[in-house]
Formats: structure tokens, sequence, C-alpha cells
């Protein structure tokens, strides 16, 4: 008899412990830089763009938000319209954009990053641009898909706050 309490016992215990899981800042994160990395490359290489396209949710949107005639307004497109609108761009003049520092929100299956950057045409060569992306992400089913990316660039919201940029040391 106590046997078979030991071993009801010991099963109790081993349904309650649930796998070690990865942290999701940590799976958000590989995301963001698989974002990141796959519209980045020097002029004449094709990008990976059924890469790009897995890395959205479906009805994914992202939108450059700029002022026009003083006015702030996003222009937003899905995930196949910015292929169609700068993909030609991207792979024609080269384009490296690398985070600077990435803010990291997670809660249940929502995740939002705010992501400074900066950009170049050549890997090494000068800063074209720099502005910050807010990016929102979900959870389905065991991935996180991108939802929204919206970008600002400081020609049009002025310099990134210090409190995006990497710290100093």
């Amino acid at each position: 008899m106590h046997i078979g309490l030991v071993s009801i016992a010991l099963l109790i215990g081993q349904i309650g412990e649930q796998p070690a899981t990865e942290d999701p800042a940590d799976a958000v994160s590989a995301v963001v830089a698989n974002l990141y990395d796959v519209i980045s490359g020097p002029a004449g290489e094709e990008r990976d763009w059924d890469r790009f396209r897995e890395l959205f949710a479906e009805d994914a949107r992202l939108a450059s938000v700029r002022k026009r005639d003083g006015v702030w307004a996003p222009g937003g497109v899905t995930p196949e319209g910015y292929i169609e609108a700068s993909g030609e761009w991207l792979e024609t003049n080269g384009f490296f954009e690398v985070p600077l520092y990435n803010e990291i929100d997670v809660y249940g299956g929502i995740a939002q990053v705010f992501s400074s950057y900066e950009a170049r045409s050549e890997e090494d060569g000068p800063i074209i641009a720099r502005g910050i992306n807010s990016i929102q992400l979900v959870r389905i089913g065991d991935d996180w898909k991108l939802l929204s990316v919206i970008w600002s660039s400081e020609d049009n919201a002025g310099p990134i706050p210090a409190r995006y940029l990497p710290p100093v040391e």
C-alpha cells in the first residue's frame, strides 16, 4: 500500500513539473535579429524574401511614420507590399540595418520592441540613416511572429533619445 501512495505522489510531482522553456524575450530578440538580417545585404545580393515572409503573422503591416507638410502621417504596407516597394532598391543599392539597442517587453502572448537602429549602404560605410523601429509581435503556437513594424528616422523625428542608445561604458 505504501508503494502505491509513493508512486502516486511521484506521478503527481512529475505532472506538476513543466519542462524548461526558452525565455520569451530571447525568442522575441531572435525574431527581431532575423528581421534585420534578412533585409540587410550588399548591392547585387537578392534578399531571401521567403524567409522575410515567414517572420510575419497573417495581416501584418509595416509603416514608415514621417512628417508630410508638417503633419505626422504613416505610410503602411503588407509584407508583400514592402517587398514590392523596397526589394529592388535594397538589392540595387545595398543596405545594412543594425540594431543599436532593443527595449523588449513581453506579456503573455504579446511583445513589443523599441529598437533603435542605424543603416548603411555598405557594411562598413558611412551611416545613411538612424531611427527607431517599433515592433509588435504575437505568439502563435510555439512561434513569435511580427504583427507590425513601424519606424521613424532621425531626419523626421529628431535625435534618438539617450535611453534608446547603447549604454556608454
